[in-house]
């Protein structure tokens, strides 16, 4: 029983330390807003890199095939990429990062690189919300990132959550 509290604990935190990626990218659109209208293209072409990877990686440890793998890391890339960008798609992106997460805890070296690539989702994430809301105050900036991502969070725990009950009841 330790084990498994030991093991949801580490999974929270992980958990949380992974949304704060989202934050980091704010705070890096404070201290370098100069740089914010210059890098905006090269934040989308991160997203969708670092999706396509995590989800990539994924697919290769669930089912084994590198050819399956790579496969779904292109199309998930391309079709990101002709996908327009109005902040929808980067937040259900953000959340099914959310549903990858849960999944890869099966394994423990999925499961670190796949926090860290969320992490780094994250931080074009956070930027690229700072640039597009320049009028709002910083304070209100950090609360509007918290209601428009933290559902990741929450899916993330209740994922973990329907997955333990389910092991208690079967």
């Amino acid at each position: 029983m330790i084990s498994d509290f030991s093991q949801w604990i580490t999974y929270l935190i992980t958990l949380i330390f992974t949304f704060f990626g989202v934050y980091a990218g704010v705070f890096l659109a404070f201290i370098s807003p100069e740089e914010l209208k210059a890098g905006k293209r090269y934040f989308k072409g991160m997203m969708h890199t670092v999706t396509a990877v995590a989800f990539t990686v994924l697919t290769y440890f669930y089912t084994n095939s590198m050819m399956i793998a790579v496969l779904l890391g292109l199309v998930i890339l391309v079709t990101l990429y002709f996908l327009p960008h109005e902040g929808i798609i980067d937040q259900i992106v953000y959340y099914m990062l959310g549903v990858m997460f849960f999944f890869s805890a099966k394994y423990p070296e999925l499961f670190m690189s796949t926090s860290a690539l969320i992490f780094l989702y994250g931080l074009p994430l956070g930027s690229n919300y700072v640039e597009e809301n320049p009028k709002q105050s910083k304070t209100t900036q950090m609360s509007n990132v918290f209601l428009k991502y933290g559902a990741f969070v929450v899916i993330g725990l209740l994922t973990n959550l329907v997955y333990l009950y389910m092991v208690r009841i079967i």
